[in-house]
């Protein structure tokens, strides 16, 4: 059947199920001005039964462009005559509770005070501040003040509600309660003045509203934040019957940081309200048509359940679902059909849900984030997709800094600029200011859902010269999604870093030969799922000399290699930051099983890292890069040298430090200190270009198999 034969039938079975009934009260008992005239110097006072006779206005006052509701609306942008902004032409009284709303757009561009409404003779006003706040005042009353409360050039629906038998005064913006005070006597008005309360105004003074006005209503009694909020977009009492949907309840659109989208099959929920004068019985069937993305996806039928009068509401629910789960901006559409609604104008509902995170979660490895996007200095705004936590701390250095070169502290953070070429960006929290516990930085949205084993790979450079004095530490955490569930502490705390020997026993070290150093997280427990991964920072440690910086973070899935992996804590070898850049640039102490490369250039830096147990003897070798030459169970394998020999041993490997027979002073350097490492600079000779040769070495242990092989590492001359 076509769409169109099939809307036909559903509007003739509808009609035989709807009937009105009895009127019931809609609006306001004290005052109602819609403002609809256009013309003239009166408005009709649509109260019932209402107080006073019609108000006047002064000409020229009318908008018909400008207006919230209605044909038209009040105009207000020259200072107006004393007493001629709009007139009730009835004295102001009023006792027990009350409510007054109206909608105000401000258009003052002065610093001037300026009166939404008032009556000097019963003492009860309220008003713009020079400032934009909005006060609501009188005699025997304690004010109200809400700050900020109107923007300018927009519309804003304000509502005061005394409620006498609470003692409460609130203020309402948009139906969203802003403000609430206590009074501590019953509020009672009663004004002399035959011109009765004004709008846009206040007494004989010049200080008379600027701006645009409309829908002013006053109740005899204390309306709730319900009703205020569901009768405020409509004109009351304009058509007897009158359905519309009032929201979207569902789906909710994602926030902005949250990396998980919707799904592909959302439940669809709405409002509905009845607009109309005339009480809508229960069991009334209206028909909702339901578009996603340009596409009808429903048409389905509903029916009320209880009985609803003018502002009442009632929540339905699609039995089809919605498909947001692609990333980005969906449009949703939902037309209302009733055979008895005189009033088409509110039937339609056009809205946007979002579904995960404003930027595109980044779902192709290797993945890496330099920093070098930045192009200022020392800036606090991160790069593309990155937050910075506004949650965390408030403050001077609350928030991570984007920097090129050496920060402003001496004795601390990178000496030599970024790890990846010393001349370009990284990322770094400042000690010199504030005690923060944490100063979080948050990558972007990261979808592993297609990663088998993913691996997180930064350079930290973390140097306290009075280590352990003072001591600031760093940690990595995981938000998952849904829910941005926090894991904390999936590496760290890390403090100072010892990657130097230190001149004097018991110092930290030298700073200018403080180095980046690689860590590595394994993401493998998040596997499939959306994350962020979180840089927490702190800056508590005491005094001013403990800055912590990050560079090139990659996020990379591993594949397992034929190489010998570093063995943190009994043998690692590191020559010029050495990375594996088949697996995203990890580093020797990442677990990465290699083999590694780095560079060197002549006159250049040559610096070899050597780590293992504390004073364990080294043996380093150099010859030709051939992985998994030979094997040793428990101790590794060669991944350097030629053929094996009759004793297993590959051949083609030269000795170039031997720390177990300490003969010459190159072989004495070949022990680790107390703190498990030693490190040897040299100025790297003029050599030919390109590759010279490979590097590994076996150290000295005490876990039962005496001997520990490190990665190997391939040294090319550029």
């Amino acid at each position: 059947m076509k769409h169109g034969t099939y809307k036909f039938l559903l509007v003739a079975l509808l009609a035989t199920a709807c009937a009105a009934t009895a009127m019931a009260q809609s609006v306001p008992d004290m005052h109602y001005l819609r403002f609809n005239e256009g013309t003239g110097n009166t408005t009709a006072d649509l109260a019932i039964p209402g107080v006073g006779a019609a108000p006047t206005l002064p000409s020229g006052i009318w908008d018909p462009t400008n207006n919230y509701l209605g044909a038209a609306g009040l105009k207000i942008l020259t200072t107006q005559v004393a007493g001629v902004v709009a007139r009730m032409n009835q004295p102001f009284s009023v006792s027990g509770s009350w409510t007054i709303e109206i909608w105000a757009r401000d258009r003052e561009t002065t610093t001037a005070t300026r009166y939404l409404f008032g009556d000097s003779s019963a003492s009860i006003y309220a008003y713009r501040t020079s400032t934009g706040n909005l006060v609501m005042g009188g005699t025997g009353m304690t004010a109200l003040t809400v700050t900020n409360a109107l923007p300018n050039i927009t519309w804003t629906h304000v509502a005061y509600v005394y409620d006498s038998a609470q003692g409460t005064l609130t203020c309402y913006l948009n139906g969203v309660q802003a403000g609430q005070n206590t009074q501590s006597t019953t509020l009672a008005f009663n004004g002399s003045n035959v011109n009765g309360l004004m709008i846009g105004g206040y007494s004989s003074t010049t200080l008379n509203w600027f701006g645009n006005l409309d829908e002013f209503r006053m109740w005899n009694s204390a309306r709730s934040q319900a009703q205020i909020a569901a009768n405020m977009n409509f004109e009351l009492n304009t058509v007897a019957d009158d359905l519309g949907i009032a929201s979207l309840d569902s789906p909710v659109s994602t926030g902005a940081s949250d990396c998980l989208p919707l799904s592909n099959a959302e439940a669809i929920n709405f409002t509905l309200v009845s607009y109309g004068t005339n009480m809508l019985p229960a069991g009334t069937l209206f028909s909702v048509d339901l578009t996603i993305d340009g596409s009808l996806v429903a048409t389905e039928i509903f029916g009320t359940t209880n009985n609803m009068n003018i502002g009442d509401t009632e929540s339905f629910g699609f039995l089809a679902t919605g498909d947001f789960s692609m990333i980005g901006s969906h449009s949703v559409s939902m037309t209302l059909t009733w055979p008895g609604d005189l009033n088409p104008s509110n039937d339609t509902l056009n809205t946007n849900v979002n579904s995960g995170s404003t930027s595109t979660p980044i779902s192709t490895f290797p993945w890496t984030e330099n920093f070098d996007s930045t192009t200022t200095n020392n800036t606090l705004i991160p790069p593309t997709g990155w937050v910075q936590d506004q949650t965390d701390a408030s403050g001077t250095d609350s928030d991570w800094h984007f920097y090129m070169g050496q920060t402003g502290s001496f004795n601390t953070g990178p000496v030599g600029g970024d790890h990846t070429t010393g001349s370009a960006y990284y990322a770094y929290v400042e000690d010199s200011s504030g005690n923060y516990p944490q100063v979080n930085l948050q990558s972007p949205c990261i979808d592993l859902s297609a990663a088998t084993l993913p691996r997180l790979s930064f350079w930290l450079h973390s140097w306290n010269y009075y280590q352990p004095l003072y001591e600031n530490f760093i940690s990595v955490d995981i938000i998952s999604y849904p829910g941005g569930v926090v894991t904390t502490d999936v590496l760290g705390p890390i403090g100072h870093q010892q990657t130097a020997p230190g001149p004097i026993a018991g110092t930290a070290g030298n700073w200018a030969l403080s180095q980046w150093t690689n860590q590595f997280v394994d993401l493998s427990p998040w596997a499939g799922s959306y994350i962020r991964i979180q840089f927490r920072g702190r800056s508590d440690g005491g005094s001013t000399n403990h800055d912590i910086a990050i560079d090139d973070v990659t996020i990379f899935d591993f594949v397992p290699g034929v190489g010998q992996p570093g063995q943190p804590g009994l043998a690692v070898l590191d020559i010029n930051d050495a990375v594996n850049q088949a697996l995203g640039g990890l580093g020797p102490n990442s677990g990465d099983p290699g083999p590694f490369a780095t560079t060197g250039t002549a006159g250049g830096p040559l610096d070899f890292t050597l780590s293992g147990e504390p004073f364990a003897p080294i043996l380093l070798m150099i010859g030709p890069l051939n992985p998994v030459a030979a094997t040793y169970p428990n101790i590794g394998q060669f991944d350097i040298g030629g053929p094996v020999n009759a004793q297993g041993i590959p051949t083609q490997l030269q000795v170039i430090g031997d720390g177990f027979s300490p003969i010459t002073l190159i072989d004495a350097l070949h022990i680790t200190g107390a703190t498990g490492s030693t490190v040897l600079n040299f100025q790297t000779p003029p050599l030919p270009l390109g590759v010279l040769a490979s590097f590994q070495a076996v150290f000295a242990t005490t876990n039962g198999f005496f001997f520990a092989m490190s990665n190997a590492i391939e040294l090319t001359i550029i």
